[in-house]
């Protein structure tokens, strides 16, 4: 994301940072540690956008978001989401597994006092309907998830994961746009 926008040569009104983190599925650790090592207050970011699934098994008819209210329900969202022709949906009703990394996602960035969005991969796939991707995921998680195996395989999509990165970028150029203020 980073890099598409470098190479656009776009400049934001404000300072978009980066953050690769891990250990999501051990609270949060990784968005934790960034968030501990900024000095102050004015090194605080205004909004977080996280990847919290990377749709490896194709185009969608959605994105599914959760987080903030003041970001999940923004119109920020529903115009990102339109111009990469997908409907955003909610990730926590959508998807139960997700749900509790959101929720260490959500504390720590709630606590920080850090509006944030989530973003998963869509449910319904393009030409195979959410019956063909809820079998295609079932199948690696029972499989690989939390496995050596967990990895990369041939069978991924990777056109899925453009358009959620698309999404998160447009998302992210419109955060930069207007701000968002911080949560109570």
């Amino acid at each position: 994301m980073a890099g598409a926008l470098a190479v656009a040569g776009v400049v934001a009104p404000t300072t978009l940072t980066f953050v690769a983190a891990t250990a999501g599925e051990s609270g949060g650790l990784g968005i934790q540690s960034f968030l501990w090592g900024l000095s102050n207050a004015r090194e605080s970011p205004h909004a977080a956008i996280i990847i919290e699934e990377a749709n490896l098994w194709g185009p969608t008819d959605d994105v599914a978001i959760g987080g903030s209210d003041q970001i999940e329900r923004d119109d920020l969202v529903a115009t990102a989401a339109a111009s990469e022709g997908l409907t955003p949906v909610s990730l926590t009703a959508r998807y139960e597994r997700s749900a509790t990394s959101v929720g260490s996602a959500k504390t720590a960035f709630v606590r920080a006092r850090i509006p944030f969005a989530s973003v998963g991969a869509g449910a319904v796939l393009r030409g195979g309907g959410p019956s063909a991707r809820t079998l295609a995921i079932s199948s690696y998680y029972n499989s690989h998830f939390g496995r050596t195996s967990d990895n990369l395989l041939p069978s991924f999509d990777f056109e899925g994961l453009q358009s959620q990165v698309r999404f998160s970028i447009r998302l992210a150029w419109a955060l930069a746009q207007v701000g968002a203020a911080p949560t109570n």
